[in-house]
């Protein structure tokens, strides 16, 4: 795993952008996989200063959770006017600040049929780019807790306290942990580290120890969901 460190949060952005260029330069029909949340805030906010230099039309984003509430028979993602689920997130974050680079694809994983998001992914020739985001307390990436097994796929999973603490930030509408949805459907740890590149992205002081957590654990750690990282030797750690 290489890692890069930037002084400034708007270096680390433009280098994502320049590895965007380079997936879809490579391959127009490329699938990047995308966390919601703060994490790639100033990608997109990199992407809305910038001129377009090439299109995302013809491409993928593979968003990595969403929240899962319980049916009568199973579980159904959130609903889509719902301030803290997925699709809210695209349409009000992502889309807009893609807008002028080409409308990609938005593929999510569904809560009622996990497996199907697997299946799309294959069909669609793998991850070329998986964007990572770590979280805070508990280093856990989409929403795989401390304990997730490597060769995890995405399921739908009972969300770790703290993942759930995590989120009463990444969300500021929820105004307790109450609020806060006890299950997700989540990509696999195998499904992230299969990928042909991964990008894991942290920045900020709120980040600064549970990076150099996963930077000195040296290797995959059940305890320190990031560290799956390691798993994949074309990761970077931003």
């Amino acid at each position: 795993m290489e890692v890069r460190r930037f002084t400034r949060v708007e270096e680390l952005a433009d280098a994502v952008v320049t590895e965007l260029e380079a997936v879809v330069t490579r391959n127009p029909m490329a699938v990047i996989g995308w966390p919601s949340g703060r994490t790639t805030v100033p990608v997109l906010r990199a992407l809305a200063r910038q001129e377009p230099r090439f299109s995302l039309a013809g491409s993928t984003v593979a968003m990595m959770d969403d929240y899962a509430l319980p049916t009568a028979n199973g579980f159904c993602n959130a609903d889509p006017d719902s301030h803290f689920s997925c699709r809210h997130w695209v349409d009000a974050e992502l889309v807009p600040a893609l807008s002028r680079w080409g409308a990609p694809a938005v593929l999510i994983p569904d809560a009622a049929d996990p497996a199907s998001y697997e299946t799309t992914l294959d069909s669609l020739g793998g991850v070329d780019l998986f964007l990572v985001g770590v979280g805070s307390s508990d280093a856990h990436i989409a929403f795989n807790p401390p304990g997730t097994a490597s060769d995890s796929r995405t399921r739908v999973i009972k969300l770790a306290e703290t993942t759930r603490r995590d989120n009463l930030s990444t969300f500021p509408d929820f105004r307790s942990l109450t609020e806060v949805p006890t299950h997700g459907v989540t990509v696999g740890l195998a499904t992230i580290t299969g990928a042909r590149k991964v990008l894991g992205i942290t920045h900020g002081p709120g980040k600064a120890l549970i990076t150099r957590a996963v930077i000195d654990a040296g290797g995959f750690t059940t305890s320190l969901p990031a560290t799956a990282f390691y798993l994949n030797p074309a990761t970077e750690f931003l």
